[in-house]
């Protein structure tokens, strides 16, 4: 008799099932979306009435930049209407973990922003974010750092990369590689009003490496931060020790944390 290991292998694999007329009807319309960008992949769109070009080269395979393409451009959802309020005309704006430049360009085109420090180490994201910028004129009101903040200055390695979402680079400061660490601190910057932070399990050490930033300035930070995450108690409780109020979730989604200076 057969061997049942032999068998098992010896056992054809099970078919995929045939994607559905409605699947098919998707994935036609997303290779048509892309077709429609032309040769170099930059969709046009326009938002509160400001006209915004947003280079997307991925768009057919990372997350993001196809959820971008779909909708058509970016979604009121991101916090538009909520943003102004956060963000005056001429305030100082610090972004860390910039990505591809979504709200690089909504906080210097829609806000009006006079200056955002827009902090991103990926060499693929800081590519096209420097190129966002480029493309939408504001090279002189958005400066770009290729770095990641921290705790202290020093040096990382790549710790995790993926390909369709580039969102979700994670950097390892504690074995030195060829990612720039800095501080906010470390930028001596005059004025500071507002500090949103996309990182992850990196808030922490981003705030230990701002905290005299924040005495001085007293900027209102955002965090990106399920509440949930094993960082959010850390980053919460270096919050609150530096005065600041008690978080309130920004268009009442829990991920995105406002805190107020007390």
């Amino acid at each position: 008799p057969m061997d049942v290991s032999t068998a098992e292998e010896a056992a054809p694999a099970p078919a995929t099932p045939a994607p559905s007329d409605q699947e098919l009807l998707a994935r036609i319309e997303a290779l048509l979306r892309i077709q429609a960008l032309g040769p170099e992949p930059m969709l046009d769109f326009a938002v509160s009435d400001c006209r915004i070009r947003l280079h997307l080269p991925f768009c057919a395979t990372e997350v993001m930049q196809a959820a971008i393409l779909k909708a058509g451009g970016i979604s009121p959802v991101l916090g538009l209407l909520e943003l102004p309020q956060l963000v005056k005309p001429g305030a100082t704006v610090v972004e860390v973990g910039a990505g591809i430049g979504v709200h690089t360009l909504i906080l210097g085109m829609i806000c009006r922003a006079g200056r955002v420090h827009a902090f991103e180490p990926g060499e693929v994201s800081f590519g096209i974010l420097e190129r966002n910028v480029t493309r939408n004129g504001l090279a002189r009101s958005v400066t770009l750092h290729r770095a990641a903040l921290g705790a202290a200055e020093g040096s990382a390695t790549c710790a995790a990369f993926y390909p369709n979402d580039l969102g979700r680079m994670r950097l390892d400061p504690a074995t030195p590689g060829p990612y720039r660490v800095t501080t906010l601190d470390a930028q001596a910057l005059e004025a500071v009003d507002l500090l949103r932070i996309d990182a992850g399990l990196a808030a922490p050490e981003i705030l230990a490496g701002a905290e005299e930033t924040l005495r001085r300035c007293r900027p209102v930070v955002w965090l990106e931060l399920r509440q949930r995450s094993p960082a959010f108690a850390a980053a919460a409780a270096r919050l609150a020790d530096l005065g600041y109020q008690r978080p309130r979730a920004l268009r009442g989604v829990a991920a995105e944390l406002v805190f107020a200076p007390g």
